[in-house]
């Protein structure tokens, strides 16, 4: 939480907030570790595909530039470890 929650919170939930997924997220709000988790649950490799701007999936945050190398290490971690919420 003190590491991957800010990255969320700063380029993240800007479009996949609760308030704001349906309109600007495609629906998919992060906000929240259920949340979260329940995306990732299956569908991995397409977040991280996004975040890292990989050939194939649609780059995020949309419009914006790749996140900071240490930003993707943390986040890669994080999931490999199977995201806890801690």
């Amino acid at each position: 939480s003190s590491t991957v929650q800010p990255i969320l919170d700063n380029r993240c939930y800007g479009c996949h907030a609760n308030a704001v997924a349906n309109v600007a997220g495609a629906g998919l709000s992060f906000e929240g570790h259920p949340n979260l988790k329940q995306y990732l649950d299956s569908n991995q490799d397409r977040f991280l595909g996004a975040i890292e701007h990989s050939p194939g999936y649609s780059p995020m945050p949309k419009g914006g530039s790749i996140l900071p190398d240490c930003d993707l290490q943390n986040i890669r971690l994080w999931v490999e470890q199977g995201y806890p919420n801690n």
